[in-house]
């Protein structure tokens, strides 16, 4: 929500070229300077900075939920702070979650239900929403809807 209203304020400001950062809740609008905003995703096991890819925005959020942020490892366990709330443990099916999507907000609550379902129910959620998501799995495998695999470049790639 905070994302979305310093947006919504930048605007009726007269700024249509921004970016606001909400710690991994990013929204744009505009441009900058011409050029759509790039945005780079962290890989969840490298050092920070080092990322998974990058995704050009428009007009949208790109959210990020992780379990490598906010965590403590007990005895050789990640626990970390996305409660699966079915059985009220860490979720277990993702290490790392994007979500393209309008808003801050939406993409938010869209980016912890995907990580807490995991891969399959996940990203069927992100469809059904109209959201586009990519899952990074525990073993490190990638899963992405078909429009998030299409605005993603892989670090891979450059």
């Amino acid at each position: 929500y905070a994302v979305d209203r310093a947006m919504a304020v930048l605007r009726e400001h007269g700024f249509a070229n921004a970016m606001v950062d909400g710690g991994g809740d990013v929204r744009v609008s505009g441009s900058r300077n011409g050029v759509p905003w790039r945005i780079g995703i962290q890989h969840p096991r490298r050092e920070h900075g080092e990322i998974v890819g990058t995704v050009e925005l428009r007009g949208q959020s790109l959210v990020t939920s992780g379990d490598y942020e906010r965590y403590r490892i007990v005895e050789g366990v990640r626990y970390h702070h996305v409660i699966d709330v079915r059985d009220g443990w860490p979720a277990r099916e993702a290490i790392s979650v994007s979500v393209l999507a309008p808003t801050a907000e939406q993409g938010v609550v869209l980016a912890k239900g995907v990580f807490i379902l995991g891969p399959k129910q996940g990203l069927e959620l992100a469809r059904r929403e109209g959201v586009e998501a990519l899952l990074i799995d525990t073993a490190g495998k990638m899963h992405m809807t078909q429009g998030f695999r299409q605005a993603i470049r892989l670090s891979s790639e450059e």
